[in-house]
C-alpha cells in the first residue's frame, strides 16, 4: 500500500502480476485507488464503500474487483455497500480492502502515526 501515490507509481509498482493500492484522505474525501498488473482498476470511495473506476465505471468481471465486491464492496450504479463493507468509518472499509487484496490485516492504530507505504503483493 503506498499513500498518496501518482497513477504512474502505482502503475509500475502493479506490473508483473501485482496488486498496489493506495489511499487517499483530505477533509472530504477517503478514497483508495486500486492497481493490478500495471493498469489502474479503479477508485474505491471508502467513505461509502462502493467503486468510482477511472472513467466512472469498473470492470466488474476482473479477479480483483470481484474479490472486493464479495467483500461487500458495491460496483454497481446503486452504491450501496452490503456485509463488512457495510460501515460508516472510512477506516473500516480501509482495514477490508487492505486485508482483501494484500492479506495483511491492520487496525485503526496502525494508521495512527505517520506511514509511507509498503511493498505491493505479488498475485497467488
Amino acid at each position: 500500500m503506498i499513500r498518496g501515490a501518482g497513477r504512474s507509481r502505482k502503475r509500475a509498482l502493479a506490473t508483473d502480476g501485482r496488486t498496489a493500492i493506495s489511499a487517499y484522505r483530505d477533509p472530504d474525501t477517503d478514497t483508495t485507488t486500486i492497481a493490478h498488473d500495471g493498469a489502474i482498476l479503479g477508485r474505491l470511495e471508502l467513505s461509502g464503500g462502493y467503486f468510482g473506476g477511472p472513467s466512472s465505471s469498473v470492470d466488474t468481471t476482473h479477479p480483483i474487483i470481484g474479490s472486493l465486491t464479495v467483500a461487500g464492496f458495491d460496483a454497481s450504479d446503486a452504491c450501496e455497500p452490503t456485509g463488512e463493507a457495510d460501515t460508516e468509518e472510512p477506516g473500516g472499509c480501509l482495514i477490508l480492502a487492505v486485508r482483501d487484496l494484500t492479506g495483511i490485516t491492520l487496525t485503526a492504530a496502525d494508521f495512527q502515526d505517520p506511514w509511507t507505504g509498503a511493498l505491493p503483493r505479488t498475485a497467488s
